[in-house]
């Protein structure tokens, strides 16, 4: 008996983990999004941003983005 509950409470926890946790996690997000932009009428975005980390350690927002340099295009050639 003892040997089925801990199986039973095997199979709850992942359904849990794994099936449950992640969906109302992403759902309490959305929810607060959406009251959000009906209060202030900013829209967030729509997943959350996690901050990527360079060599040096230190977290920034575009350390792997060549977007932020701009380059002109050159003068067109006339023929």
């Amino acid at each position: 008996m003892l040997n089925t509950l801990i199986n039973k409470n095997a199979i709850v926890r992942v359904i849990f983990w794994y099936l449950v946790y992640p969906v109302y996690g992403f759902g309490v997000y959305q929810l607060i999004r959406c009251i959000a932009y009906y209060f202030t009428g900013v829209e967030a975005p729509k997943y959350p941003r996690r901050k990527r980390y360079n060599g040096s350690g230190l977290a920034s927002e575009d350390s792997f983005d060549d977007t932020s340099v701009e380059v002109e295009p050159p003068p067109p050639e006339d023929d």
